[in-house]
């Protein structure tokens, strides 16, 4: 059957429902049907048989679900760590696949609840490939009649992200052993200084229901800009060691600003000072995520409006 929203297709859009590897990770243009670049990292496409192997690698963790993913304003069903979820996406899972052998491009599924002490849906899989494209198809043996079907559009040792056409979903699942800031040791100061930061997602009204998504690097269809609320966070931003900053506040390296920064409250509020206009009120941002681990995140709220959310992730490539 047809699975037409996220209600009638709880269990399978989020059992099926990223992330950085250097040397093999995915991403595709489904309108296009053609190999695109990374959404992060400059890896380079695999084989049906060894996106396989990387999906029956893990055990797959749930961390974003995005609904009407394609549209002008996609809505955020889950979000890991979120206290705004809504009820459906709450139903998180854990998903495994197994290959019928090496190199195996068929297999079975297994789907349990977030604690993995349950199996709510099992079944089996295959995956075909066309013109580049990776599609992951889905039959459970525990729903009567019920099929799914996925375009790959990441999968690494880290990572598994995934675009449901017939939903328009968009999700993106963590290994249960890099699930971000499971695994962090640093202090907040080191993770913070550890290298630089550039935009992965940004949201103007995170703590309702649906949030909706007002920017995701590289998305597709159709291309966003950061909107004007976020001016103030800066697109990039290094911290160093010494307790100074750079902040370049558009998509260019040519509009940099520096200041310093502190920590308070127990290493849970970031305090940024202009210093190129030292006039320029004081920022404070509350941090949501921090994490040493690959790959890198960065998430924080704006003190004054918790409805302003912003995910950065490692940046190598700009300055």
């Amino acid at each position: 059957m047809k699975l037409t929203n996220l209600a009638a297709s709880a269990l399978l859009v989020l059992l099926a429902s990223c992330s950085k590897q250097e040397t093999t990770l995915l991403k595709f243009d489904r309108s296009l049907a053609i190999v695109v670049k990374p959404a992060e990292g400059d890896g380079v496409p695999v084989s049906g048989a060894t996106a396989a192997t990387f999906l029956a690698a893990k055990t797959w963790v749930l961390f974003e679900q995005f609904n009407s993913y394609s549209s002008g304003t996609p809505s955020v069903v889950f979000k890991y760590n979120r206290s705004s979820n809504s009820t459906v996406a709450n139903l998180q899972s854990q998903l495994n696949f197994t290959q019928s052998g090496t190199l195996s491009q068929t297999g079975t599924y297994t789907v349990k609840n977030a604690a993995g002490t349950t199996v709510v849906d099992q079944g089996t899989w295959s995956l075909t490939t066309t013109s580049g494209l990776h599609v992951v198809s889905m039959t459970s043996t525990t729903i009567a009649n019920l099929k799914h079907t996925f375009d790959l559009q990441v999968v690494d040792s880290y990572n598994l992200t995934v675009y449901d056409e017939i939903s328009n979903s968009y999700s993106v699942f963590y290994s249960s052993t890099n699930v971000p800031g499971n695994n962090s040791t640093s202090t907040t100061a080191a993770m913070l200084t550890a290298g630089g930061w550039k935009y992965k997602n940004y949201y103007e009204n995170y703590l309702t229901v649906p949030c909706t998504l007002a920017y995701r690097e590289n998305r597709i269809s159709p291309v966003t800009a950061l909107p004007a609320s976020s001016s103030k966070f800066g697109f990039y931003y290094r911290f160093a060691a010494d307790g100074t900053y750079t902040q370049i506040t558009g998509t260019t390296t040519s509009v940099y600003t520096y200041g310093v920064w502190t920590l308070t409250d127990n290493n849970t509020k970031l305090h940024l000072q202009n210093t190129t206009v030292p006039s320029t009120p004081e920022v404070i941002y509350n941090i949501a995520l921090l994490t040493d681990q690959t790959p890198r995140r960065f998430e924080f709220s704006d003190a004054s409006n918790g409805n302003l959310y912003s995910e950065m992730i490692n940046n190598s490539g700009i300055y």
